[in-house]
């Protein structure tokens, strides 16, 4: 049964209390499970053990069946255990369920029931191909040159009829193709039964078609279509039997009755066609059946009669296509069991069937009676209609004494012949002609009008006739909507998007013509008025014109006249000349072989010659490019052609660069080593060298004295800056404080303070305690701030007081002298302002948007310090006998590797919890050893500041 797969489902307990969600839920029209097989409280309550179990009263019909791939829905939270061979009980998720016979309860009625289960699992890939095929237009889509592949389906359909055919007693024999090769089917009799009950109460109304019906089916048993089941054959157990119920059809132009098998009746979950493989579309285009019909001359129609009947089905399969009739069409005696020994109207494989079956029959007798007639039957039926155009009478007449031949070797009989020729119809008897053809005088009468194919032809002046019936319909969105089907933008309203849909029309009729039909043609010529066209298929969309829209359909006058007299194409002579004089070798490889030589630098462009112009090979054929873009022109790289193509796409693109000149250049040519001409060009094109030249660098002045003095201490001159600010937490208020950092001119060493605000006594205190834990300062540079200025006059009449106070030592006598930046120069403080940026990117890391005290935010300064003070100031050598890379705390500390304060690993910074984060810690390491030759490394790194 056919089963489709859901998802997103989920279940829960009738206390609503656990939920379980399903990952793929399949569905059905029947589950094979009634209400009755759930147990109830009465069913268990003869069980003794299971008295503590509490089933729920349910009277909803099962909707769900749950398996084995949902273990939650199965995992057992409480299990009472059998006793007495009895049943057990198992708590799950979703309540109670209860295993085993329950005897005591209501007796269980003994079945057995099976289950197939399909699961059509539609992917976008099958979604697409049935799109085209629900909506297959007349012409096939401008890009698709190719048949459609056949399915897996298809491909296994082939395989069966083709080693079941066989020719037996004048007929082809071909078994049903079924999808299962151990198909078992249920015992579906009393559908047939029901259903002939039916059309014995219709009988009895309707005496006509009563007769009818009769009448049919008198034929096909005296035809040996269909023969009664003997008393063996009743009696044998098979599993691959099948009861057909049947009704009448009746064609609504031919008015008869046709009895039709009804194999999509369904029974236990299947149906006869549900288990038949459909196979693929074997039949002829019906729009290529009547282009070719309509192709030469002399035409003619004819009909295999009752096609699906002319095919036998093997021996082994006829069971499945048993039927219930009475004998003789009495429905007042009992009914009799029948079966078809030939494929039938209804099944969904006849069709198929029944053409491949004619098929095999003109390719096994096509070289016994010429290829016109095989071909003919390849191409020119469309299911069991014939209809061919011929050169002249007497090759109509030889091919339709070849095709009733040939397709009588497989028991297919041509009738129902009409044609516009007389002298065919003289050689045809009037009992095979089409009824409006056999009581004619051929000398006297005219031809009278025949149906072909669903188009009204005229023999006589041989001209088609629609008949169009047109009825009056209320105006709905379906209907509306259903008019979008053409158009190829998005608004083909729009007189542009007509135009281009004219356009898309007039190919893809090209390609149906040339598919189609029987003519070898070698140019298609397509002409349009549209300007806006052309643009289009040369990629010129800015400049598109306006339409202008104008009736009637008037073109140039040498449209009328013989090609000869049109307008030319621009010539190849020069690009083919230029090709011989660079490629002569290559060219005469393609002519010869069609392949040049593997040295031959054009190998992998794969070229063709078209026009006896180089173009590229390339697998971009099947797209919907333009031909210029899928197969550029090769032109030579030193050629003057190339040259001139060149410097007019540099100017097209206004002067642009390589690689938009390159992708230019390749929407129409193709040059090997592009890259390298269109530099040369470049590199000689006066107005790029004018607009892109590079301009003159100011030179570098030589770096200050202060920079380059490494005889004194540390922190001797040192250049200071504010950072921040931070916001400080101070009881439950908020503060800012800011970031002071002092660097050493000479050794790139830092200094960090924190001052509690911009003004000058901050300022002053922040560089007294710098001061007093480095040592004194000679030479202080900063910025030009009002801060800083204030602060050296202050620090000046501190100095002054400190002299009148008469220090005792000389160190704390000497005064700072204070250098400010130009004012609204503050690149003058790169220095600084670099080392302000790693300060910053180690704080960002650690703090981030949290809240410190003034405690942490001391402490996370004192370790960025150590870190940016342990970097290394020369470059790291990669040879492992080199030295270590010097860092300011080896000048410092007189250590190499100084080890970071032990709060980096141990202590974390105290981040107050209202901030909802964790604190953060720092944890690196270092290691210590001596001090190596520091004085040299020093000299080095002083040597690396020139660069």
């Amino acid at each position: 049964m056919e089963s489709y797969c859901n998802t997103g489902a989920e279940i829960s307990s009738l206390d609503s209390e656990n939920f379980i969600q399903l990952s793929e839920v399949y569905s059905q029209k029947l589950i094979p499970v009634s209400k009755e097989n759930i147990p109830s409280q009465e069913d268990i309550s003869s069980w003794p053990h299971l008295k503590e179990v509490k089933l729920p009263t349910i009277q909803a019909d099962i909707g769900l069946l749950i398996g084995a791939n949902v273990p939650q829905a199965m995992e057992p939270l409480q299990v009472v255990k059998s006793v007495d061979n009895g049943p057990y009980a198992v708590r799950t998720l979703l309540g109670w369920t209860i295993n085993g016979p329950l005897r005591g309860g209501r007796e269980a009625k003994q079945s057995d029931t099976w289950t197939k289960v399909t699961v059509n699992r539609i992917s976008v890939a099958r979604l697409e191909e049935l799109w085209q095929l629900q909506f297959k237009q007349d012409f096939p889509d401008a890009g698709l040159t190719e048949e459609l592949e056949m399915s897996k389906d298809d491909h296994q359909f082939i395989s069966m009829v083709s080693q079941s055919a066989e020719l037996k007693d004048g007929h082809y024999s071909i078994c049903l193709p079924v999808k299962n090769k151990e198909l078992q089917m249920p015992n579906n009799r009393s559908v047939a039964e029901q259903r002939a009950l039916n059309l014995k109460k219709r009988f009895s109304r309707d005496k006509s078609y009563y007769k009818e019906y009769v009448t049919f089916m008198d034929g096909i048993l005296e035809k040996g279509y269909a023969v009664e089941i003997t008393n063996d054959e009743r009696e044998t157990q098979n599993e691959r039997i099948w009861y057909l119920p049947h009704h009448g059809v009746r064609h609504p132009v031919k008015e008869n009755l046709r009895v039709v098998f009804d194999c999509g009746a369904g029974f236990g979950g299947t149906s006869l066609n549900q288990e038949l493989l459909q196979g693929p579309d074997l039949t002829s285009s019906l729009v290529g059946v009547l282009l070719r019909f309509r192709q030469e001359t002399v035409a003619m129609t004819a009909d295999v009669e009752a096609m699906f009947y002319q095919v036998r089905v093997s021996d082994g399969d006829t069971d499945l296509l048993r039927f219930l009739w009475w004998p003789h069409g009495d429905y007042n005696q009992q009914l009799v069991e029948y079966k078809m020994k030939v494929h039938i109207f209804g099944a969904t494989s006849s069709p198929s069937v029944a053409t491949f079956a004619m098929q095999k029959c003109a390719s096994d007798f096509g070289e016994e009676f010429g290829p016109d007639a095989a071909r003919t039957v390849l191409k020119n039926f469309y299911v069991d209609d014939c209809i061919k155009s011929t050169v002249d009478e007497d090759s109509a007449v030889s091919l339709a004494a070849a095709l009733t031949t040939i397709l009588a070797k497989g028991g297919f009989r041509l009738t129902k012949w009409s044609s516009n020729s007389r002298k065919l119809l003289q050689t045809i008897p009037a009992n095979e002609r089409a009824h409006g053809f056999q009581d004619l005088d051929l000398d006297q009468d005219y031809l009278p009008v025949e149906r072909a194919l669903g188009i009204q032809w005229c023999a006589e002046t041989d001209k088609c006739k629609f008949k169009i019936n047109l009825r009056e319909r209320p105006h709905t969105r379906r209907g509306l909507l259903s008019l979008s089907q053409s158009g190829t933008i998005e608004n083909s309203n729009h007189p542009k998007g007509l135009e281009l849909t004219a356009a898309t029309v007039a190919i893809k009729m090209d390609k149906l013509l040339r598919k189609e039909r029987e003519l070898n043609l070698l140019d298609s010529v397509f002409w349009t008025d549209s300007t806006a066209v052309i643009k289009y298929l040369n990629k010129d969309y800015q400049l598109m014109p306006s339409c202008d829209v104008k009736t009637g359909c008037v073109g140039p006058d040498f449209i009328l006249q013989s090609p000869e007299q049109w307008p030319k194409n621009p010539d190849p002579t020069v690009m083919v000349c230029e090709d011989l004089e660079y490629f002569k070798d290559d060219i005469m490889m393609l002519k010869e072989q069609h392949r040049v030589k593997r040295s031959s630098p054009l190998h992998k462009l794969n070229p063709v010659l078209q026009d006896g112009v180089m173009r590229v090979g390339g697998g971009l054929s099947r797209s919907a490019m333009p031909t210029e873009s899928k197969q550029p022109v090769i032109l030579p790289k030193h050629s003057h052609v190339s040259r001139l193509v060149l410097r007019d796409i540099h100017e097209i693109t206004a002067h642009a660069g390589r690689n938009h000149m390159l992708a230019k250049l390749r929407e129409k040519f193709w040059i090997p080593g592009a890259t390298g001409a269109i530099r040369r060009l470049l590199s000689k094109c006066v107005v790029c060298r004018r607009l892109h030249g590079t301009a003159g660098k100011q030179l570098m002045a030589d770096l200050p004295e202060c920079r380059l003095l490494p005889d004194d201490p540390p922190f001797t001159r040192v250049g200071m800056d504010y950072f921040g600010p931070f916001l400080v937490r101070r009881g439950r208020a908020q503060v800012k404080r800011y970031g002071v950092i002092f660097t050493c001119l000479a050794v790139r060493a830092v200094h960090l303070e924190v001052a509690s605000s911009l003004d000058t006594d901050a300022c002053l205190n922040a560089v007294r305690r710098f001061v007093a834990r480095r040592g004194q300062v000679n030479e202080m540079y900063s910025d030009n701030g009002t801060n800083m200025r204030a602060a050296d006059t202050e620090l000046k009449q501190a100095l002054q007081q400190w002299n009148s106070i008469k220090i005792s030592t000389s160190l704390q006598q000497k005064g700072i002298q204070w250098h400010f930046n130009p004012s609204a120069g503050s690149h003058h403080g790169g220095r600084w302002e670099r080392l302000i940026r790693s300060v910053r990117k180690i704080l960002n890391v650690t703090i981030k948007e949290k809240i410190l005290d003034e405690e942490g935010l001391q402490t996370l300064l004192c370790e960025a310090e150590a870190v940016i003070n342990n970097r290394p100031i020369t470059r790291a050598s990669s040879d492992v006998n080199d030295l270590e890379a010097l860092t300011p705390n080896h000048l410092l500390l007189l250590k190499t590797k100084p080890s970071l304060p032990l709060v980096f690993s141990t202590r974390k910074i105290n981040i107050p919890e209202e901030d909802g984060n964790k604190s953060s810690t720092w944890q690196t390491s270092s290691g210590n050893a001596g001090v190596k030759n520091i004085s040299h490394t020093f000299k080095n790194a002083r040597g690396g500041l020139q660069q």
